[in-house]
């Protein structure tokens, strides 16, 4: 049984609020409009929307919510960008020169209505209707509708998933879901190879952190309905610490996750999170190596989801090795993805006929590394945000240049300071470090001394977040930890986790890479990282590094060279990708 959850006060019915975005002449400059806008900007996109033939059209009240989301989720699809529902400067030039069709009249509104005083009127499980005002899930275009028995709750599937137009990457997810669910977004499996419950149209999975950010990106798309559905277990889950370690079978825990699987928009959610989190990384993939065919980009993604994308990248680095064709990359990938199985899933998919050796017509791939202020995102870092980054001599190089510049894209307040050589211990104590430091000022400014030799004091943390107050705080360390035992391990990662919960902090922490003494052999550091991930449990959420990752550089711990520094940004796109659910 889970252990007993106090009920919490319902949050107000109209939870979200909007807040000013800037005009469409800052879209094009790098700036980004995303849901949660309001203004000008939104009224002229809202403008562009139903010009370019939104159905059903929107009202141009300059509120960006989720209709005008989803007509702009869906005109992306239709323009062949990628399907982000937030707005950049691709997506606006392409929505101007799109064609016009004739424009239709009387469009329901986008905006909610004023907050009520008092709590919010809680439904209960079975199928209660949306209180007066919301912005219901089933108003939202998502799915295509399917007959159904007319016994089964109208929030249940009527069979397996329908396929969802939306070209390859659709496609492709639903190939992997029949594998995975039976194409069910309810499907439930209680324990999934010791890594306990797994979940939904793919399976996210709760000790890997996938099913948690699932979770709490379904509460960030309809807060109100995501309150509704879990009732007082409903502040409980929007945390992923508490997901990882509940006892999700629990048989009202279960029934209510079982309930959210069966609403479109939070269906929708178990979508997106499969595209950006295993398509677009398998797209980047195929793209790396010269792979073009839809049916590359199914292998890869089944492979993503099964093996995870840093075990896929390996696979496929040494397929490629070999040269030769496309068809004879993957089928060697094949065979060690499906690790010598003689009918394994990629080597079904291999020999599927009713996947083309063509390159897809348009299949839109997320940029690999955005470089400038872009769309916000719809993970927890975004505009306004405050973010601490702390870290060891990877901070300090090109893994924390490259993650500093991604967090510092979604518009997020930015400090990041690299210590080389540090452990927790050192940030709670101010231990000095005489092989390199740096400081990276959320002005854009950066400390750094000219003789990496210098002496510098390792800033203590609880100073960082008394003169911060981040939202989020990044902890990438780790690599100076592999020699301490599980207890030191446990000791270190407690002492820090306590000081950001005392604080309201959220913690994440991504784990160090590999090193040259993990090539072939992955044992010591899985299971560093399982360690580590029940120290971190209780504060945060945990990222292992070195599903990204494989040595590449000189002295065996450091990544350098052009193939090194590579494999650091890429690093640094995994575990950002992960901290955002993407």
């Amino acid at each position: 049984m889970s252990p007993r959850i106090e009920a919490s006060t319902p949050r107000p019915l109209h939870h979200f609020r909007y807040h000013a975005g800037p005009e469409l002449g800052g879209v094009r400059s790098g700036e980004g409009l995303a849901r949660g806008h309001s203004g000008a900007g939104v009224h002229d996109l809202q403008s562009l929307l139903n010009a370019a033939g939104a159905q059903p059209p929107l009202a141009e009240d300059g509120l960006f919510g989720p209709k005008t989301q989803a007509a702009l989720r869906q005109a992306q699809a239709r323009l062949g960008i990628p399907v982000t529902g937030a707005l950049d400067a691709s997506t606006l030039r392409a929505l101007e020169a799109a064609p016009r069709p004739a424009r239709p009249s009387s469009p329901p509104g986008d905006g909610i209505e004023p907050a009520r005083t008092g709590p919010a009127p809680r439904a209960p499980l079975q199928n209660a209707p949306a209180p007066e005002g919301s912005v219901p899930a089933h108003t939202v275009a998502r799915e295509p509708r399917v007959a159904r028995d007319p016994r089964v709750p109208a929030s249940a599937p009527a069979g397996p998933a329908p396929v969802v137009a939306g070209g390859i990457p659709d496609r492709i997810i639903d190939r992997t879901a029949r594998f995975e669910s039976g194409r069910r977004y309810d499907a439930w499996n209680p324990d999934d190879a010791g890594h306990g419950v797994s979940f939904g149209l793919i399976q996210f999975n709760q000790r890997s952190g996938t099913l948690p950010t699932l979770v709490q990106r379904m509460s960030q798309a309809n807060p109100q309905r995501f309150d509704e559905i879990f009732g007082p277990h409903a502040a409980n889950m929007q945390s992923p610490s508490y997901v990882r370690s509940a006892d999700l079978n629990d048989p009202d825990l279960r029934a209510r996750l079982e309930r959210a699987g069966r609403e479109p928009e939070f269906q929708q959610v178990q979508r997106d999170l499969a595209r950006t989190g295993y398509y677009d990384p398998a797209a980047r993939m195929a793209e790396r190596h010269g792979l073009h065919s839809e049916r590359a980009l199914a292998m890869l993604f089944d492979s993503s989801v099964q093996n995870g994308t840093g075990g896929t990248d390996r696979f496929l680095r040494q397929a490629a090795e070999g040269g030769g064709s496309e068809r004879e990359v993957l089928e060697r990938f094949a065979r060690l993805a499906d690790r010598g199985a003689a009918n394994g899933r990629r080597t079904r998919i291999l020999n599927d006929a009713s996947f083309s050796d063509a390159a897809p017509a348009a299949a839109p791939v997320a940029p690999a590394a955005p470089a400038a202020p872009a769309t916000p995102t719809t993970g927890p870092i975004g505009p306004g945000t405050r973010v601490l980054m702390i870290g060891d001599s990877h901070t300090v190089g090109t893994y924390g240049r490259e993650m500093d510049s991604l967090l510092r894209s979604t518009g997020a307040s930015v400090e990041s300071y690299g210590s080389s050589g540090s452990s927790p211990s050192w940030w709670m104590r101010g231990t000095p470090t005489s092989s390199g430091f740096v400081g990276r000022h959320a002005d854009g400014t950066v400390e750094q001394p000219a003789d990496w030799r210098t002496s510098h004091v390792t800033p203590r943390l609880r100073d960082l977040i008394a003169q911060q107050h981040p939202d989020v705080l990044v902890v990438s360390l780790g690599g100076n930890m592999r020699g301490m035992t599980d207890a030191q391990i446990q000791r270190q990662v407690r002492e820090l986790g306590e000081v950001a919960r005392e604080s309201g902090t959220r913690l994440v922490w991504a784990g160090p890479p590999s090193r040259r003494e993990d090539a072939g052999d992955h044992a010591e550091i899985d299971r560093f990282d399982r360690v580590m991930r029940e120290a971190v449990a209780p504060f945060g959420n945990y990222v292992a590094s070195s599903r990204y990752t494989e040595y590449s550089g000189a002295d065996g711990i450091h990544y350098s060279g052009a193939r090194g520094n590579e494999i650091a940004r890429g690093w640094a796109r995994g575990v950002f990708g992960e901290i955002q659910g993407q």
